[in-house]
C-alpha cells in the first residue's frame, strides 16, 4: 500500500499573461501529503492553491510534472470514487432539498438503494443538519449550505477529502463543529487537503502545513517544526526609560543582544526575551533599579505570525 495520499512531481501550471509571455501558477511543486492526515495548504490568494487542487482532482491538466493520488492515477474511476471535494463555491441548486441533493449525488456513485439512503443519512447527521433535510437550499443560511456542501463531499465515504476554504461562512460554533469533524475524519483513518484562510483554526487540527507563494512551495512541516517549541517571555513595565532598560538588559553576561527587545516608553515599556531562562535575572535587575513590572507572559510565535513573516519576505533569486 502506498505511504502517501498525494505525492507530486515537478507539477507545474503555465498560463498565458493578457498582454503576452506566460506565467507558472503552480512552479514545479513537489509534494507529498501522508495517509491520515490532515495537510493545510496555506497561501495568499492568487499564490496557487485553488490550481493545484483543480490538478489533483483532475479539473485542469498538468503543463508538465506529475502525480499520484491514493498511488494511482486521477484518471481511473477506482481513485476518484475514492475522493471527496468541497469547492470554495458549492455551486448547489437553490429549489431541491438538502436530502434530494444528497440523493442526487448518492447516485453518482451507484452502489444499492439501501447503501444510498444509508449513507445519506449519516452525513446529514455528521454535518447537523437533522432539522434542515427537507428545507430547500433556497431557505437556508451561507453556514447551513456549507454544512450541506460538506455533507455533498462525504457522501461516497471518501478516503481523501478536499475542503477548499471550508470554514466560510460558519459562524463560531459552525467553525468549532468542522474542528470536530475534521479530527473525526482523521481519527477513522481519512487524509484532509485544506486550503484556509483561517489560521487560527488550521493551528488546532493541522498536522502538518505547507506555504505556497507565486506558485513556489516556500515551507513544509510539522507546527512545531515550523513554529518552534521555544517561548517568548514578554516583561510589561513602567517608570523606566527605554534607554536605561537597554543599558540594563545589555549588561547581563552571556545573553546576545539579538535575543531580546525593547519597545514603549517610560510609561508603558515592554520587553521581549527570545532567552526564557535569563527572565528571573532580568526581572531582578529592573526591579533593583526601581522598575515597575505590570506584567509577565510567555508566547509561541503562531501560525498566523509565521505566515505573515513568510509571505511578506523577499523572494529567494
Amino acid at each position: 500500500m502506498p505511504e502517501f495520499a498525494i505525492k507530486t512531481t515537478q507539477l507545474t501550471r503555465t498560463y498565458r499573461k493578457p498582454g503576452g509571455g506566460t506565467f507558472n501558477a503552480v512552479d514545479n511543486l513537489d509534494l507529498d501529503v501522508k495517509k491520515g492526515e490532515i495537510f493545510a495548504f496555506l497561501g495568499t490568494n492568487g499564490a496557487g492553491k485553488t490550481t493545484t487542487m483543480k490538478m489533483l482532482l483532475g479539473l485542469t491538466f498538468p503543463s508538465s510534472g506529475s502525480f499520484e493520488i491514493m498511488g494511482g492515477k486521477i484518471s481511473d474511476t477506482s481513485i476518484r470514487s475514492k475522493i471527496g471535494y468541497l469547492p470554495e463555491e458549492s455551486g448547489l441548486y437553490p429549489f431541491l432539498q438538502v436530502k434530494d441533493i444528497l440523493k442526487f449525488y448518492a447516485h453518482l456513485f451507484g452502489n444499492t438503494p439501501a447503501w444510498r439512503r444509508e449513507r445519506i443519512d449519516q452525513v446529514i447527521d455528521f454535518t447537523g443538519l437533522k432539522d434542515k433535510s427537507s428545507e430547500q437550499v433556497r431557505n437556508l443560511s451561507k453556514g447551513q449550505r456549507q454544512r450541506v456542501g460538506i455533507a455533498q463531499a462525504l457522501i461516497n465515504d471518501p478516503e481523501l477529502i478536499f475542503l477548499d476554504e471550508p470554514a466560510s461562512g460558519l459562524d463560531p460554533m459552525g467553525i468549532k463543529d468542522l474542528r470536530t469533524m475534521m479530527s473525526v475524519l482523521k481519527h477513522s483513518g481519512k487524509t484532509v487537503f485544506l486550503n484556509s484562510h483561517q489560521l487560527s483554526e488550521v493551528e488546532l487540527v493541522a498536522d502538518r502545513v505547507g506555504m505556497i507563494r507565486e506558485g513556489k512551495l516556500i515551507t513544509v512541516g510539522t507546527l512545531n517544526e515550523l513554529l518552534g517549541t521555544d517561548d517568548t517571555v514578554q516583561i510589561a513595565m513602567s517608570n523606566m526609560s527605554p534607554d536605561k532598560a537597554r543599558k540594563l538588559i545589555s549588561n547581563i553576561p552571556d545573553l546576545s543582544k539579538n535575543d531580546w527587545r525593547v519597545d514603549g516608553t517610560t510609561a508603558n515599556l515592554l520587553i521581549e526575551l527570545d532567552k526564557p531562562d535569563f527572565a528571573d535575572e532580568i526581572i531582578t535587575a529592573l526591579m533593583t533599579a526601581d522598575a515597575k513590572i505590570t506584567s509577565v507572559n510567555k508566547s509561541t510565535q503562531s501560525l498566523e505570525d509565521l505566515f505573515s513573516e513568510i509571505m511578506q519576505s523577499p523572494p529567494k533569486p
